[in-house]
């Protein structure tokens, strides 16, 4: 695997098969990165892109190399995939070879974060999957960005926290066994996800990949003693999804979940 660098280029990076293809700026020092006016003040996000460009690329060994997109319409697992590798190339290399686990587990939620972040910021009006093809919002480039490299992870990122590490894993390699050499399309990623998650996984994909909008939840409670001198907790949660910079809500959609409510007592236990 050749790591090239691009006298001319800037900050970026390609990956055909067997090489790695890098701009000059990825070489660049931290300091002088987080210092570039050519971004406006936004080096310091450049400077965390060249820590994890290299990972990204390495992993379109797998997706867009061994795994190719059918059509442009269904290229957005290339990138998203892409993206989340160098995800757990950061929490691995965080881990310090397994003997710090929590360093590791929170460099890769910082990651997980940032993607949360740029993509509440782009208002969802195209979908991931159509991402290439559909018009995205007043700031397409920046609609393109927040799908397809923000949500698209964030998004397996979902998949693993719902379904816990053992089956996600046992997800990513049978995804790279059974497609391998392949042209894919989206359906051909929620068959591999339904054999290794069981049941119909039509409700992630659509909502997470095929979907528009960002989901919104609002949560109420209150509290009342009880008879036995305990306490009673009791509250509603309610969603709507919304789209564009105005969060305009669409009607009848809504996202399935998992929410976790947390109780602390007046004894600071939960």
């Amino acid at each position: 695997l050749d790591l090239v660098a691009d006298p001319l280029g800037s900050y970026y990076g390609q990956a055909p098969a067997s090489i790695v293809y890098l701009g000059f700026g990825v070489f660049r020092g931290v300091g002088y990165v987080a210092s570039d006016t050519l971004f406006g003040g936004g080096g310091g996000n450049i400077a965390k892109f060249n820590k994890d460009v290299v990972a990204h690329e390495v992993g379109h060994q797998w997706w867009g190399s061994l795994i190719n997109n059918a059509n442009n319409g269904n290229y957005w697992f290339v990138e998203s995939l892409a993206e989340y590798s160098s995800a757990l190339y950061v929490e691995a290399v965080n881990s310090e070879g397994g003997k710090n686990p929590a360093k590791g587990r929170k460099a890769y939620l910082d990651k997980v974060a940032d993607w949360r972040t740029f993509l509440l910021q782009a208002g969802g009006v195209a979908s991931v999957q159509d991402a290439t093809s559909v018009w995205g919002g007043e700031r397409p480039g920046l609609a393109y960005v927040a799908n397809v490299y923000n949500k698209g992870p964030y998004a397996f990122h979902i998949l693993r926290e719902t379904f816990g590490d053992v089956k996600f894993f046992a997800f990513l390699k049978n995804l790279a066994g059974e497609l391998k050499y392949k042209g894919i399309v989206t359906r051909d990623i929620q068959r591999v996800a339904e054999q290794s998650f069981g049941g119909n996984m039509d409700w992630f994909f659509d909502q997470w990949l095929r979907g528009i909008g960002l989901p919104q939840y609002a949560f109420s409670y209150g509290v009342q003693k009880t008879e036995d001198g305990k306490y009673l907790v009791q509250g509603t949660i309610k969603q709507r999804v919304v789209v564009g910079a105005e969060k305009t809500p669409v009607p009848d959609q809504f996202y399935r979940a998992v929410i976790t409510v947390t109780a602390v007592g007046k004894d600071k236990h939960e």
